[in-house]
């Protein structure tokens, strides 16, 4: 995974959690964990990591060519039953096209733009869509409107 400059240290932290991180009964950890990897094989992309205690580790996916870094996607591994972990993946609604309708429209969910969700409490029939949702919110914010600056404001 590559930080964005100056910012190693957050890596760090998400691998100390994923290392920790030993008892998965949703099998949620190799479906986040294939998505990182996927990451890696994107330019410009780069991976902020977040805890925030007793609500959620959350991984925020940054597009490095924009400015200021700002992340167009947000993967949340959604930590309220620690023993029963989560993921919640969320991209802005106008940036992904979600025709399956597998996720849920939430009005105002990312720093108050609307947000497209996937709640993955089992992560059959998720991988390729949210890679494909990856790719699709990359390209988009790569082509975003440089005055909109909901995406850099977030991280």
């Amino acid at each position: 995974m590559r930080a964005p400059d100056g910012m190693e240290y957050m890596l760090e932290d998400l691998q100390k959690f994923l290392n920790e991180w030993t008892v998965d009964p949703n099998n949620v950890k190799p479906l986040l964990m294939s998505l990182l990897e996927h990451t890696e094989r994107l330019p410009e992309i780069r991976v902020r990591y977040k805890n925030r205690p007793g609500i959620s580790h959350s991984v925020r996916l940054v597009n490095s060519s924009l400015p200021g870094g700002g992340f167009f996607a947000l993967i949340d591994v959604v930590n309220d039953d620690p023993e029963n972990r989560w993921l919640s993946v969320c991209f802005y609604a106008d940036m992904v096209n979600d025709y399956a309708k597998k996720g849920d429209y939430i009005p105002g969910a990312l720093g108050g733009a609307d947000s497209i969700c996937y709640s993955v409490e089992d992560p059959a029939g998720f991988e390729d869509y949210l890679k494909e949702k990856i790719n699709e919110a990359f390209v988009r914010s790569a082509s975003a409107d440089p005055e909109n600056a909901r995406l850099w404001k977030l991280c």
